[in-house]
């Protein structure tokens, strides 16, 4: 799986945990720039592609998790 799928699934999983649909548009955008500013930081600090976006998917935690 590319890391572009991974972190739309992540962002996948978050929505299906919001009911509200009209708010899935701005949920994207603003996980979508989330991720954009964690993936540049690692990248800026020399971590390999592939890394960078298990680290970001990490950081942001359970996509499930209500806690």
């Amino acid at each position: 799986m590319s890391q572009p799928d991974k972190i739309a699934r992540y962002i996948d999983e978050v929505c299906k945990q919001i009911a509200s649909k009209e708010i899935h548009p701005a949920i994207r955008l603003e996980l979508e720039g989330h991720f954009a500013e964690k993936i540049a930081d690692y990248r800026d600090a020399g971590h390999t592609k592939e890394a960078v976006t298990a680290q970001a998917i990490a950081e942001m935690g359970d996509p499930v998790s209500n806690r």
